[in-house]
This record gives C-alpha cells, structure tokens and sequence, in this order.
C-alpha cells in the first residue's frame, strides 16, 4: 500500500504527481495491469513450439531480405 501524507502549503495537484510518480516507481501498475485480464497457462511445448515459428520466420525474412526480394520502406 503506497501512503501519502500532504506536506505544508502543497497544493492537490503536486500532491497528485508525487503520488503517481510512487505508483509508477513501485511497479504497481504494471502488476496490475498484467493481472486485469486472465491468461490461461500455456504449456511448455506449445511456447517452445511457438518460439521455433517465430525464429523461423525471422530467419526466412533475413534470407529474402539478402536476396533483395524485400525492400525496405524509405525505397
């Protein structure tokens, strides 16, 4: 729990940006954030199985681009 106390002759709205830079600081937001919604554990095998896909794709990608059948955006 993050706590806050108004120090003398500080207004609402410091008071309000010192209280979100300590939210931020602490890391709570992101926790929550990463638990607003639920994501169903996916096993071992399909995350190693994924990440093989993806490595795949990246290494098609650097052949075409070698080849020059990709271009890139600035042409």
């Amino acid at each position: 729990m993050i706590h806050i106390a108004k120090k003398e002759q500080e207004t609402a709205s410091s008071l309000v940006r010192r209280f979100l830079q300590r939210v931020q600081g602490s890391g709570l937001l992101k926790e929550v954030k990463i638990k607003r919604f639920y994501h169903k554990p996916i096993s071992r095998n399909l995350r190693r199985a994924s990440a093989l896909e993806r490595e795949d794709l990246r290494q098609e990608f650097k052949r075409l681009w070698k080849l020059g059948r990709i271009k890139s955006d600035e042409d």
